[in-house]
């Protein structure tokens, strides 16, 4: 990503339950993308100065912003973060919510429970791509997302995420030691770590191939996949080298996706 030219720019807000990234956008291009952790114990003030200190650091507390956006899946921290952004840059940001224009028709039983996320990665990913295809986005939680030929939002399928599952390992067993997430170059493990990260690592990986067996199955036609999310970086490599599949990787989609969602919605 290019450095922030100082002319007039929109911000993305993504607030998922275990990371809020913050995208800037100038010109159409998505130029920075800056993460904290989410926690509901931290108050407004004390978001405000992490935030404040993070864009100092980047030297963008001076930027000027004309449209922000958030989406969010924890609404205690929907607030604090349309509060921050008023704040810092004077502005109101537009929540993603019913009423909002997103161009993404919902072929679901009931579309108040599609997710803001799910929406904004969903259109982030037919701003790129032709449609039909699975987005897989991993994030707290696995999703499979199916997109079908007229552009419309089939369903999704949830799975516990990478570091959901390494957190339920270190709570619930009492010999295993607690590991950094990383690659092992072998399935089988020769040593704790190393059996720890294959079967994160390894094991969804082979939950990706088979629910997308699976979803193509139902879909009756094989589809291309798109992988995005914060840990998507830790399985790409291994998924998109695949010569039997049609494996993407593209990391900011939920932020292309609210930017194009803001676009929709410009207001005068």
């Amino acid at each position: 990503m290019q450095d922030c030219s100082g002319g007039y720019m929109k911000i993305t807000v993504d607030i998922g339950n275990t990371t809020i990234a913050f995208g800037f956008f100038d010109d159409g291009e998505l130029r920075r993308v800056l993460t904290i952790d989410t926690d509901s114990r931290r108050t407004f003030d004390q978001y405000l100065v992490q935030v404040t200190n993070l864009l100092e650091r980047e030297a963008l507390l001076n930027i000027v912003v004309d449209e922000a956006i958030i989406a969010s899946v924890v609404p205690i921290e929907t607030k604090k973060m349309f509060q921050l952004i008023l704040t810092l840059f004077k502005i109101e940001a537009l929540i993603v919510g019913p009423g909002i224009k997103t161009g993404l028709a919902l072929k679901v039983d009931n579309p108040n429970e599609v997710g803001a996320d799910l929406v904004a990665v969903s259109v982030g990913a037919l701003s790129f791509y032709e449609a039909p295809f699975i987005i897989v986005d991993l994030g707290t939680v696995n999703k499979f997302i199916l997109i079908d030929e007229n552009k419309q939002f089939v369903g999704v399928s949830f799975t516990p995420g990478m570091m959901m599952s390494k957190d339920a390992l270190d709570q619930k067993t009492a010999l295993l030691m607690q590991v950094s997430l990383e690659k092992p170059n072998k399935v089988i493990g020769k040593n704790t770590k190393d059996a720890l990260n294959s079967g994160l690592i390894y094991g969804t990986i082979a939950q990706i191939k088979g629910m997308v067996s699976l979803i193509s199955r139902e879909a009756n036609t094989k589809l291309p996949v798109i992988l995005t999310g914060g840990n998507a970086v830790f399985i790409s490599g291994e998924l998109v080298d695949d010569q039997n599949s049609e494996y993407i990787y593209n990391s900011f989609l939920v932020h292309f996706g609210l930017n194009e969602i803001l676009t929709k919605n410009k207001r005068k």
